[in-house]
């Protein structure tokens, strides 16, 4: 029996096909590179997560039972190359934690946070201030 096909965003799909070719390609192959990247990293694939534009993202699990979120751009649009730095480089202050990635598939693997920040119900007050104590710990000097 073949396995259901991924749910890719409205979003996301548009602007991969906009891309052109590549973006095209990339549609057609996310699902056997979602495949892949599941068996490689030990992972089951959970539910897909909207919101994004640029890359495909969806709830995981790895074989040690701990939550996480695979993230795999659109080709030639590059968030992931300046993300990836900077998650590396925070190692997990302030951002979400890397646990693996491979950057010529545009593949991370990310600690899964909560819900965002204003699905809380808090003040705005309360907001910026979770915001200023969250930046606070992650802006650190580059050494």
């Amino acid at each position: 029996m073949k396995a259901a096909a991924l749910q890719v965003s409205d979003r996301v799909r548009r602007r991969a096909v906009a891309i052109g070719e590549a973006g095209v390609a990339w549609l057609a192959g996310l699902d056997g590179l979602v495949r892949d990247l599941a068996t490689e990293w030990h992972l089951s694939i959970g539910q897909t997560l909207s919101g994004g534009t640029e890359s495909f993202v969806a709830k995981t699990r790895t074989a040690e039972g701990q939550d996480a979120v695979l993230k795999i751009a659109i080709p030639g649009l590059d968030p992931t190359a300046s993300e990836l730095r900077t998650l590396l480089a925070a190692r997990g202050r302030g951002y979400a934690r890397v646990f693996r990635h491979d950057a010529a598939r545009g593949a991370m693997l990310l600690e899964r946070l909560g819900c965002q920040l204003n699905e809380l119900g808090l003040p705005i007050d309360a907001q910026i201030e979770a915001i200023c104590v969250t930046l606070s710990e992650a802006w650190t000097p580059v050494t």
